[in-house]
């Protein structure tokens, strides 16, 4: 997974993920009965910026995307962010499973 970048103020694009198997990354993770979320927490303030649920859009190859609001963030911010992968069994698989993706909210003029 490539690192996240969007400003603030813009809905597009609309950020889509394939999420792979932990011990195959060549192998779709499969999504059937799960949810999936998105946390990022500012490296500025520790503060919790998203929590959200991703859309599963095909759940066989782990294909997702996440959508935003015109009016979601108030301000840019620099995170630390995992996505957060719970089955229907219960059980949960944070990615990445070491260290964090960087998500970056760009300030806008707008």
């Amino acid at each position: 997974m490539t690192d996240i970048q969007f400003k603030r103020g813009s809905t597009l694009p609309i950020y889509q993920i394939t999420l792979y198997r932990p011990d195959t990354p060549d192998t779709p993770l499969p999504l059937a009965g799960a949810t999936v979320r998105l946390v990022a927490r500012s490296k500025l303030s520790g503060a919790t910026v998203i929590d959200e649920d991703l859309e599963i859009l095909d759940a066989t190859t782990g294909l997702c995307q996440f959508s935003r609001e015109v009016g979601d963030y108030l301000q840019g911010d620099r995170c630390k962010a995992e996505i957060i992968v719970t089955f229907g069994n219960g059980a949960v698989l944070v990615l990445p499973t070491t260290g964090y993706y960087s998500l970056t909210i760009e300030d806008s003029l707008i």
